[in-house]
């Protein structure tokens, strides 16, 4: 019985994993229909760890269901966005603090190097593996915080904006990217002299310019 339980939770995990991959990586796009069927024949399994998987993606705000039409990728209002990065600002902030005082070199190394191939990603207009790159240093900022609930809030949310920027940071300017990378620049910089309320503001600052950029282009 053991080994039924843990084989379907490993199905399921399997099918979540790749069904959220796809959303993130844009190969369903957005508003996009979802079939139970036809990614359950893809991924070579029963519908069920396909059902329980998307249900966790309804919970996380990815997928929607709309009665007597379907399952959709989900599409996000202005105000959905902007009320999601007000609680993404106070967790943030909470993770920024808390990583100020337990990174060692170590791990403030590892940052460096995300924060090294997000630059080189971004400058050459590779958008799409800047915003994972930008989610994985944010990932990594709350791992250090050994805040188990606030890493599942956060991780929830980094996966809400990857999803969010397929669409919303296709054209970033010069100017942008340039806010981008020395923004954070100088939040590495403060968590690596253990400067909390420096990232804190850093942090928030980020936050701040992406409100605005959201507001620019829904304006």
């Amino acid at each position: 019985m053991a080994v039924q339980v843990y084989a379907t939770d490993g199905l399921k995990d399997f099918a979540y994993n790749i069904i959220k991959e796809k959303l993130l990586g844009g190969v369903i796009g957005l508003g996009e229909r979802i079939r139970e069927d036809i990614l359950a024949k893809e991924l070579g399994v029963s519908r069920t760890p396909v059902r329980e998987a998307i249900n966790r993606l309804v919970t996380q705000g990815l997928v929607v269901e709309i009665p007597r039409k379907g399952l959709f990728a989900a599409e996000f209002s202005t105000k959905d966005i902007l009320d999601a990065l007000d609680v993404r600002t106070v967790l943030e902030c909470k993770s920024v603090r808390l990583c100020c005082e337990r990174i060692t070199e170590e791990q403030a190394a590892n940052l460096e190097k995300i924060y090294e191939q997000y630059v080189e990603a971004i400058t050459n207009h590779r958008f799409l593996e800047s915003s994972r790159l930008d989610a994985q240093m944010h990932k990594m900022i709350v791992s250090v915080s050994e805040n188990k609930k606030l890493f599942a809030y956060i991780d929830d949310l980094e996966d809400f904006f990857t999803y969010v920027r397929l669409k919303k940071v296709q054209d970033w300017n010069s100017s942008e990217i340039e806010r981008a990378i020395g923004e954070h620049r100088r939040l590495l910089d403060a968590i690596r002299n253990h400067k909390a309320d420096l990232a804190a503001q850093m942090m928030e600052n980020d936050m701040n310019s992406m409100k605005s950029l959201v507001k620019e282009r829904e304006g």
